[in-house]
């Protein structure tokens, strides 16, 4: 393997198996990925031990985590997924899933609808739109289990951008850097606003040597609907937070 040869004992490192030809599927997506033309306008990353750590590795690592956003996982969708991560190794890991990557930008999603025909990936959805707008449209509000977010925005934005699209009883999960405490402080309000309780919410963190860079994982329990305001227009969430 070119890519991914050192990624399985990583893996097994973080306690993540993967089934049968899943491993293989990784190493497809990244070798169609880095000869698409369009790959240098989603991502700068080009090293193959890079694109391994990067965006392989890093969009599987919280399934070290026995968290309960993996059971019955049923409809996953990935907020401003630019090149597809964590959206497309979540789509390969958990083929029974329906998973959504959505971007705001055409070219993201233009892309990974070519990475979902080239690894015919059935369970893969591009689509392009806003948080904003979608979390207000008619069966797509509240209709996911999950809903992930890679470094897209701080904690307070994300609640407004991710929760309205979870269904009570789902999660969302935010990956993030470190430094969580001041985010989480600042999204004290937003929380209050849309109806979650700081017990709802629980932290996890993987350092170097268990991945090359730190990183901490917010999961977010909804136990109740999100109020009707939310999520305002295009725009204001990011412009005026919580």
């Amino acid at each position: 393997m070119r890519f991914l040869a050192g990624l399985p004992i990583r893996l097994e490192r973080l306690g993540i198996a993967l089934p049968d030809g899943q491993l293989e599927r990784l190493e497809r997506l990244c070798e169609q990925m880095t000869a698409d033309p369009l790959y240098p306008s989603v991502s700068k990353i080009s090293e193959p031990e890079e694109i391994a750590e990067k965006h392989i590795l890093d969009s599987l690592a919280p399934l070290a985590f026995d968290l309960p956003c993996w059971r019955g996982l049923r409809r996953l969708a990935d907020l401003g997924t630019g090149g597809g991560f964590p959206a497309v190794p979540l789509a390969i890991r958990f083929p029974e899933a329906e998973v959504w990557a959505v971007d705001a930008k055409g070219k993201a999603v233009d892309f990974v609808a070519r990475m979902k025909e080239g690894l015919d990936l059935a369970n893969l959805r591009p689509r392009l739109g806003r948080a904003e707008d979608l979390g207000r449209e008619k069966g797509v509000r509240e209709g996911f289990d999950l809903v992930v977010c890679r470094a897209l925005a701080s904690v307070r934005v994300l609640l407004e951008y991710c929760l309205p699209l979870v269904r009570p009883g789902g999660h969302a999960l935010l990956y993030k850097g470190p430094s969580l405490d001041t985010e989480l402080a600042e999204a004290a309000k937003a929380m209050q606003v849309l109806g979650v309780r700081r017990d709802e919410i629980a932290v996890h963190t993987l350092v170097p040597p268990a991945l090359p860079f730190e990183r901490g994982y917010v999961l977010i329990a909804k136990h109740r609907p999100t109020p009707d305001g939310y999520p305002r227009r295009n725009g204001v969430p990011s412009a005026k937070p919580l």
